[in-house]
């Protein structure tokens, strides 16, 4: 009776450490997808138009990029090693796509010089770490400010452009409503996945990541292999840039976006120009280029494209910050602006058109008078409180900076 318990108990410890085996590997196999579902459904409950199609594509369509980057990143973790230097690849291949897309009838050529330009640089690694036996770290630290030195050298430190790229539509256009770039991001992951799962040289480099030692001793170049990992991560980041237009970043889908109920602000890292007019009539006229229309971010509750774009972007800053901004009711920080009424943009204009003209005029000095922020009056007959002290700190940065060049 005794053993037949025991036989009992044994049995149902080996049934529950079964059903423990198959959860660790449905987990195993599922990886983070439990977890980006619930995202989806919690960021779903919160706004009512996350899993909304048009939605859903920019999702991918922004993920797209990284997604490349990691398929080719992971054949060099797989060899235990790791790439520093894959941003400045994506650099060097973007300006060589660029430079060669110039050149007249042959601009698609633009794609392969791209693809050869990464394969190189993953080569170059690969070859530094398995030849030289120098560790991955240091080896992919010292080509990121090299390669990114060569794509200055390429530039000659100027931005290069396009107008008329021979393949844009592979950044702007779609295939059955789905993104080039999120249809070619699938072509990238399913090609990785047969490598890895159903080739030799996929077992190989599972092999040499696991265990080098054991990997050479079972007759695997484990050299060869290292450097195979950093060669196709190379090649991947060379593919990503050319499914970008115009070095990397091509024309934001704004309309679509802002449908789907998408926020933004705006602001810039340029050295040229940190003019807000400016980023709001970019998002304009770079629909109005792609779409060939006019007033295309116009909407039937607001006709005014620059009231559209302007409260977008007010009540985005607002979320960004945390600040109660973008308004002027109780509560609200003291933020607001000054017009000149006789500024030529404005003469002759009504209250309700002087907006438009502010974003979309640009003749003059800036209708622009005064601004206050937290209450405080910060620029008076568009000047600076600060100006003189700005100009001057501004100068002394500029000849630190050109000193040491």
């Amino acid at each position: 009776m005794t053993d037949s318990i025991d036989q009992r108990q044994n049995i149902g410890a080996a049934g529950v450490n079964l059903q423990k085996q198959r959860m660790r590997q449905v987990l195993q196999v599922a990886g983070m997808l439990p977890v980006l579902i619930l995202l989806g459904i919690g960021f779903e409950l919160l706004s009512g138009r996350f899993l909304h199609w048009n939605n859903i594509v920019i999702v991918m369509q922004q993920a797209s990029i990284n997604t490349v980057l990691a398929a080719g990143m992971t054949f060099v973790i797989l060899t235990g090693g790791i790439d520093l230097s894959v941003g400045s690849i994506v650099a060097v291949t973007a300006m060589a796509t660029m430079i060669v897309s110039l050149i007249p009838d042959y601009g698609l050529l633009g794609i392969l010089a791209g693809l050869a330009t990464g394969l190189v640089c993953g080569l170059l690694n690969g070859a530094f770490i398995a030849a030289l036996r120098l560790p991955p770290f240091i080896v992919t630290l010292g080509s990121l400010t090299a390669v990114r030195g060569v794509a200055r050298l390429f530039g000659a430190d100027t931005t290069v452009f396009n107008s008329d790229l021979p393949f844009a539509f592979i950044g702007n256009g779609t295939l059955l409503g789905v993104p080039w770039l999120v249809i070619i991001a699938f072509l990238v992951v399913f090609f990785s996945w047969v490598v890895l799962r159903r080739t030799v040289l996929g077992t190989r480099i599972y092999a040499v990541g696991g265990n080098p030692d054991a990997a050479r001793l079972a007759g695997i170049n484990v050299e060869r292999r290292v450097a195979t990992g950093f060669l196709i991560s190379g090649a991947i980041a060379g593919l990503c840039l050319t499914t970008e237009a115009n070095l990397g970043d091509g024309i934001f889908p704004t309309r679509e976006y802002l449908d789907a109920g998408g926020a933004f602000g705006v602001g810039s890292d340029s050295h040229i120009g940190v003019d807000w007019r400016a980023e709001l009539r970019l998002l304009e006229y770079g629909q109005r280029l792609k779409r060939r229309e006019r007033n295309v971010l116009a909407s039937p509750e607001t006709a005014q494209v620059a009231d559209r774009l302007f409260d977008a972007a007010l009540a985005g800053g607002a979320r960004a910050t945390g600040r109660a901004v973008g308004a002027l009711q109780e509560g609200a920080r003291a933020d607001w602006v000054v017009l000149d009424a006789q500024h030529p943009n404005l003469a002759q204009q009504t209250p309700r058109s002087w907006l438009s003209s502010v974003v979309f005029c640009e003749h003059g000095e800036t209708p622009v008078r005064d601004v206050y922020v937290g209450g405080e009056q910060v620029v008076a007959q568009r000047r600076h409180r600060d100006e003189t002290r700005l100009y001057a700190d501004y100068r002394k940065a500029l000849n630190h900076l050109l000193a040491g060049a």
